[in-house]
Order: C-alpha cells, then sequence, then structure tokens
C-alpha cells in the first residue's frame, strides 16, 4: 500500500506505507524545530487554514464525545462558580509543580460530572491509559 501523492504521475509515492513511516521515525527527532518552524510560517500565512482545521478535527472529536464535553464544561463551570476548588496538588503523587486537572473517576455521566480527584498530566494520562489497556487492577485514588 501506497500514500496519495499528487506530484507523482501515478498518484502514490514512491515509498510503501511501512517505508514512509520508518523513515519518518528518523527523520523527525533530527528535524523536529525546522519543522516546526515551517508549520508556523504557513498558518501565520495562511490562519484561516488553521480554524479550518481545528473546526473540522475538533468538531468530529466533540461530536462523538459529547459527554466528555459536557463534563468538562461542567467542571469548568464549577470552579468557575467556585463550587469546585481550582486543583493545585495531585492526590496520587502528591506533585504541585506540573499542570494539575481533575479526573472524572466514575466516567463522565450526567449523575458523576462533579465526581473528579485531582491529578497531575502525568498521573492523569497514566490512569487513562491503564483503563484503555483494561489494566483495573490499580489501586483506587482516593481524594487527599
Amino acid at each position: 500500500m501506497f500514500y496519495r501523492s499528487k506530484k507523482e504521475k501515478d498518484g502514490h509515492q514512491a515509498r510503501c506505507i511501512e517505508c514512509t513511516r520508518a523513515y519518518q521515525k528518523l527523520y523527525y527527532p533530527d528535524h523536529k524545530l525546522e519543522i516546526k518552524e515551517s508549520q508556523d510560517k504557513f498558518y501565520r500565512l495562511n490562519p484561516h487554514k488553521l480554524v479550518e482545521y481545528r473546526a473540522r478535527h475538533n468538531g468530529k472529536w466533540a461530536a462523538n464525545n459529547r459527554e466528555k464535553v459536557e463534563a468538562e464544561v461542567a467542571v469548568a463551570d464549577a470552579i468557575r462558580r467556585n463550587l469546585l476548588e481550582k486543583p493545585k496538588v495531585c492526590c496520587k503523587c502528591g506533585e504541585n509543580q506540573k499542570r494539575v486537572e481533575y479526573h472524572h473517576h466514575l466516567g463522565y455521566s450526567f449523575s458523576n460530572r462533579l465526581d473528579v480527584i485531582p491529578l497531575c498530566c502525568v498521573c492523569h494520562r497514566a490512569e487513562h491509559k491503564a483503563v484503555k489497556n483494561n489494566k483495573n487492577n490499580l489501586e483506587i485514588i482516593t481524594p487527599i
């Protein structure tokens, strides 16, 4: 299988998908800054493209994850109205230097929207990864 390419005569890239991925994995770390600068320059010159891209991709995610979006909005509103305190310390590792965010440990349903615990971004990512991998044998996290 080959990626499509408008530049090529036959409409496909010269390398197969696996070879292209392997090449990109080697190329990206050495040229990360150049790639970032090129992207920044493109979006500075074409701001409408960035707006279109974000609307297309964020809109799809939000449409597919309506419950999550509504739960996040509910927590943000509760913080704004002082019903919830802005998280300062992770209840799993005690970290307060990194960004601390709320985790919906009971799910995103309407009845659990404000049942949240503060986790630093590292613990939060690990928690979601564990749930995704069905490793439910983790200790139950309780707020401090």
